[in-house]
């Protein structure tokens, strides 16, 4: 019978201490490659949201404003927009660039980052009144003179967009209704600042008619 081999006590350590050391390692790789539950993964803010514009403020940029006068004055936000505070999703306020040049009202074009003018003319002495007094007695622009047989929507509706075969003659078609406001209103006839145009939308902010296009439209609607 053969003696039983039985190794020595520093052996035996130096086994445990290599099986501790191998089942340390496999942990720690472990808790690398998964999250615990109740362990927060931290979250790098995403890159800020440019919104061009007047820089009103540190939380507040406007993109649509009117002026009295089409060559000078201060401009009046009308389309104040507040900014996302959220880091995660964050946003920043840039100034816009302006061409100067007679306006009355311009809205941003974020494409070139730059302001667009809308209407060339003073408004309507509707949109000049104090701010108090606009909301006592509101007002909604429209074409009232014209008829539009040809085109004639449901009574409560009224044509704001409309269209004609030349830029300088021909009766004016409507292109679209806009349904009256639910609330008490005034309805005001829109002012035709004249000039060549084929294609024009009321512009409500300042009660004039923009001319959108000087070129006809193929189907003359």
């Amino acid at each position: 019978m053969q003696p039983r081999y039985v190794p020595r006590p520093e052996v035996l350590r130096v086994i445990a201490g290599v099986i501790a050391l191998i089942g340390a390692i496999v942990g720690l790789v472990t808790r690398l490659e998964t999250t615990h539950p109740g362990t927060e993964v931290q979250n790098f803010p995403e890159p800020a949201v440019v919104i061009w514009g007047d820089v009103l403020s540190k939380h507040k940029v406007c993109v649509d404003e009117l002026r009295a006068n089409p060559t000078s004055g201060s401009w009046r936000c009308i389309s104040p927009v507040p900014l996302n505070d959220n880091p995660k999703y964050p946003e920043i306020a840039r100034q816009a660039t302006w061409q100067g040049g007679r306006c009355t009202h311009r809205l941003i074009d974020d494409s070139s980052r730059t302001w667009q003018c809308i209407s060339t003319i003073r408004p309507s002495p509707f949109v000049l009144r104090p701010a108090r007094q606009q909301q006592r007695d509101p007002v909604f622009f429209a074409d009232l003179a014209q008829h539009h047989e040809d085109t004639r929507p449901p009574s409560a509706e009224l044509c704001t967009v409309e269209s004609r075969s030349a830029p300088t003659l021909g009766a004016w078609t409507c292109m679209a209704w806009q349904r009256l406001p639910q609330t008490p209103y005034r309805l005001v006839q829109v002012i035709d600042p004249g000039g060549p145009c084929a294609y024009r939308i009321v512009d409500e902010f300042t009660g004039v008619w923009s001319c959108r296009s000087t070129a006809p439209i193929a189907d003359g609607r």
